[in-house]
């Protein structure tokens, strides 16, 4: 039986949202590994995928969840000034830590490396990144300390539409997915083990 493993995060942030017009990656080559999961019948964004592969897209579970949680296996991908546009399927879910996997074809796409220590320093910087309709945003923080199972990652301010983005580490790495909307001024990120999950596909 396969099986993910999830961490908690404590991060205290500025308290404001940025637009966001800097790459996450130094490398300039390529579309942007941030990505908009976009309703082409409504023109509109409501979440945000990282591309971590030539084949993978890393978003949250409630972005492909309908109002009564059915998953739709169905997800259109779009680059964030509509230059590529990506058909992807639901390839792993986990409904109980709010981490989903897409399959499709991003081999045009930057790539943002998975951290696989799941370890990060006190007082590293981090990055919380996701789109509100095609324009990007950010707000960062400073690493503080690990819980078991959630990831609390303090006052980071989420726009609707940052669902589903990273949270980069100082060195780009991702270290946890946008999961849940501010509640008592606390925002949560998920992380799973992807190695665990997809093993040697990761590196397709």
């Amino acid at each position: 039986m396969k099986y993910i493993v999830s961490l908690i995060v404590l991060v205290t942030v500025s308290a404001s949202v940025l637009y966001y017009t800097n790459s996450p990656k130094k490398n300039n080559t390529g579309l942007s590994p941030v990505v908009r999961l976009y309703h082409e019948e409504t023109g509109t964004t409501y979440c945000t995928g990282t591309v971590v592969s030539n084949k993978y897209v890393v978003t949250a579970t409630h972005c492909v969840q309908n109002k009564f949680g059915k998953i739709n296996n169905d997800v259109v991908l779009m680059s964030g000034k509509f230059e590529k546009k990506v058909n992807a399927k639901v390839r792993y879910v986990s409904i109980d830590q709010d981490v989903t996997v897409l399959i499709g074809n991003f081999t045009e796409f930057r790539k943002i490396k998975i951290n696989t220590n799941h370890q990060l320093k006190r007082g590293e910087k981090l990055l919380s990144i996701g789109y509100r309709n095609s324009k990007l945003y950010a707000s960062d923080g400073t690493f503080k300390t690990y819980f078991d199972f959630l990831i609390n990652t303090g006052d980071i301010n989420l726009l609707p539409g940052m669902s589903g983005g990273p949270l980069l580490n100082e060195a780009y790495e991702l270290v946890g997915v946008n999961s849940g909307t501010q509640m008592e001024n606390q925002y949560f990120a998920q992380i799973i083990n992807l190695e665990g999950v997809l093993g040697d596909e990761l590196h397709d």
